[in-house]
């Protein structure tokens, strides 16, 4: 009889250590993720860019805006970069943290160049990234380089946008289509550029 109460209570003991393992392993967990995330993310050395990394979405089930962890002032927006890739643009800082709009929301606009000439336009974000107002006497080509032009002073001149996947023809000017670098379906850690 001794022997099985002792049997029970070491069952009773194992449990509860099981069971705060258990829970020690569901809070690591999390952070192991943002390890694994960080392998990917490439650290920029530049003294423009201020390191930050998402909080949550800022308006579900809208996945296209999303809180950061940038605690600095905002009177213009100002870019966003991960894997000196544009990722979008901070619009409006808080006391703690700071709201982002993704690429892919339509809110997002910046100024672009096209290609080894230049071609200056201007990107409006959402489902598909348009550039407008590019010049009827430019030649665009399909799988052309768009980056920053740095001109607004939301970016610096040469980070990563997308390549051109399709030209438009509108009477006044020419618009592209472009296949954008960032996958905004994952955000994570980010680059904001200081003014």
């Amino acid at each position: 009889i001794k022997k099985h109460f002792n049997q029970a209570e070491q069952i009773k003991s194992l449990t509860k250590e099981n069971q705060n393992y258990k829970n020690y392993i569901s809070q690591i967990d999390p952070i192991l993720l943002n390890y694994q995330k960080m392998k990917l993310f490439k650290q920029i050395k530049n003294p423009k860019l201020i390191f930050t990394q998402t909080i949550s979405y800022a308006n579900l089930p809208d996945m296209s805006s999303i809180y950061i962890n940038y605690k600095n002032k905002i009177s213009t927006p100002q870019g966003l970069i991960f894997n000196n890739t544009t990722a979008g643009i901070v619009i409006k800082g808080f006391k703690n943290y700071s709201l982002a709009y993704l690429n892919s929301n339509p809110k997002v606009i910046y100024t672009v160049f096209i290609g080894d000439k230049k071609i200056p336009g201007i990107l409006y974000g959402g489902k598909n990234l348009t550039i407008k107002y590019i010049p009827k006497y430019h030649k665009l080509k399909i799988n052309d380089l768009v980056i920053t032009s740095g001109l607004d002073k939301i970016f610096y001149e040469g980070v990563k946008v997308g390549k051109i996947e399709k030209v438009i023809d509108t009477p006044l000017y020419q618009e592209a289509i472009i296949t954008p670098f960032y996958d905004s379906l994952h955000p994570t850690f980010f680059y904001v550029v200081r003014k």
